[in-house]
């Protein structure tokens, strides 16, 4: 009876340490106002931002359900830098909590960030005049399936006072996640914001109400999906503008921009482009002198190339580019949603393997993994070819025939698009070399798409190789790079599958690619 015992003791420990384990491994919590539980389920929610954020593993990516009425009655901030990223929804698990009344209430509150946040079908219901979101430098996404209701008709989204606001950078005197120091006046850290849903939305790249501001750092503003912005401010405003910034905005989809302006002093910026593939913009505004090193930059598509708004927008800029059309084939089809469980969200290749996931340009080995460190036989490398090239054309692979190998149609289509020669592999399923990739890669578009935008070359690929010609041309094009410090290509190394995801986004999408 004794043995019994303690083997059933046992059991019962292991069932108990099985579910720690699968609930730190599920790294979410449950929010609700005047909750008082451990925030485990939505049957035991926590009550504040706070309480939700403590009980996570931060140094992961993690997410908070909002699962009935919350409200943020104080500015928030949590006073501890994180490394992961936090989503805030009310969908979670197949359950859909807004259907039970879940919603984020708010009057007018700021919401300040210590680490990347993540909004993701969500109601907000804003009572007061304005809501603020301080970036902090940290990555701000307002994705899919997020509503914003109003009850004050000043929130309309035309200026940070009266919008669903969002700060790139720093605000003056909001040194709360900051050690308690004064924002910097100066430095080089990115601003990412990305807007795919949403409404009455203001945005500002970098400070505000800082007086001396020197920001070299570059902003990427994506507003794409459904978003409706009323206001982008591209510089810091209320302050003394000293410029050096590098600002892109990429509007796609069925997104709307009322109006994309200057600050209110005068701007030395270093670069200012705006990728316009889609979508709409009412307005565009350039004065108090603002400059740009390197140019205002308009890439326009042939989509918005014939509306009413470019022909009024297109002369603020010094150089506008046409896309050539058949360039807007090229865009996200699907949303990546941090499924592959091995690629970090500070991982220096998350971004390019979100994107060419996105763009359906690259897929993971399995539901949930994408081996970023694996290899990438020529047989997977020319199938991602053909892919870019019939997003590029509108063409289509055919179907491969009886016992075929599943990759001969990729394969007979790059032969006949003129992408590769016959015979110049003879081995498909063998993993492909860098310098191979190379040589198919630079050949997939016409010649335009690969202009050159730098200088310079790669040290260990001499005139006397075979891929020689092509990754110069990739690399003046800005698609590859080398290695830091030595600035090797390894063109006889194998290329691994993350490596890969560079050259697919850099093809694809022109924002990302090396200057």
């Amino acid at each position: 009876m004794k043995k019994i015992s303690i083997l059933s003791a046992l059991l019962v420990c292991m069932m108990l340490a099985f579910c720690i384990v699968s609930n730190a491994a599920d790294n979410v919590a449950f929010l609700a106002s005047r909750a008082k539980g451990d925030g485990s389920s939505a049957e035991s929610p926590v009550g504040t931002l706070t309480d939700a954020l403590n009980t996570l593993d931060l140094s992961k990516d993690a997410t908070v359900v909002v699962c009935g009425d919350f409200t943020q009655s104080t500015f928030f901030a949590y006073k501890t830098d994180f490394s992961g990223s936090v989503t805030i929804t009310s969908v979670y698990d197949g359950v859909d909590y807004r259907e039970k009344g879940a919603e984020f209430i708010s009057s007018g509150q700021r919401f300040i960030c210590s680490g990347e946040y993540i909004f993701k079908d969500i109601t907000f219901h804003l009572t007061g005049d304005y809501y603020f979101i301080i970036a902090n430098h940290y990555p701000v996404t307002i994705d899919t399936g997020v509503t914003m209701i109003t009850d004050s008709p000043k929130l309309t989204g035309k200026s940070i006072i009266t919008g669903f606001s969002i700060l790139g950078g720093y605000q003056k005197d909001q040194a709360a996640v900051l050690k308690g120091s004064v924002p910097p006046a100066s430095g080089t850290d990115p601003v990412n914001i990305t807007v795919r849903s949403g409404s009455k939305i203001a945005i500002c790249a970098y400070s505000r109400a800082i007086e001396v501001t020197d920001y070299s750092g570059e902003a990427t503003i994506n507003v794409e999906g459904t978003a409706d912005v009323g206001q982008i401010y591209y510089e810091p405003i209320n302050g003394t503008s000293s410029g050096n910034s590098n600002v892109t905005i990429n509007v796609k989809d069925d997104a709307h921009i009322a109006r994309i302006s200057c600050g209110d002093k005068p701007a030395a910026m270093a670069a200012f482009t705006l990728n316009w593939q889609s979508g709409t913009i009412d307005e565009f505004v350039r004065n108090n002198g603002v400059t740009a090193g390197n140019n205002f930059v308009l890439n326009y598509s042939s989509e918005v190339a014939n509306t009413i708004e470019f022909s009024v927008i297109k002369p603020s800029f010094d150089t506008v580019t046409a896309l050539d059309g058949e360039i807007s084939a090229f865009k996200a089809t699907r949303t990546y949603e941090n499924q592959f469980a091995d690629v970090a969200a500070n991982a220096w290749y998350y971004t390019y393997v979100k994107t060419a996931y996105e763009y359906a340009l690259a897929n993971g080995t399995s539901d949930k993994a994408f081996s970023p460190d694996g290899k990438f036989t020529v047989a997977q490398a020319l199938t991602a070819a053909a892919n870019i090239h019939t997003a590029y054309t509108g063409n289509k692979v055919g179907a491969a025939g009886a016992g075929e190998p599943w990759y001969i149609p990729y394969v007979n289509y790059c032969i006949e698009k003129g992408i590769i020669k016959v015979e110049q592999f003879t081995d498909y399923n063998k993993n492909i070399t860098r310098g191979e990739m190379a040589v198919v890669f630079a050949n997939i578009l016409p010649d335009r798409e690969y202009e050159a935008c730098r200088s310079g070359s790669n040290p260990d690929v001499t005139s006397d190789m075979s891929c020689f010609a092509a990754v110069q041309k990739l690399y003046n094009a800005g698609i590859v790079g080398g290695d830091a410090g030595s600035g090797n290509f390894r063109p006889n190394d194998e290329i691994v599958r993350a490596e890969a995801c560079v050259i697919f986004t850099r093809i694809a999408a022109k924002e990302f690619r090396a200057k």
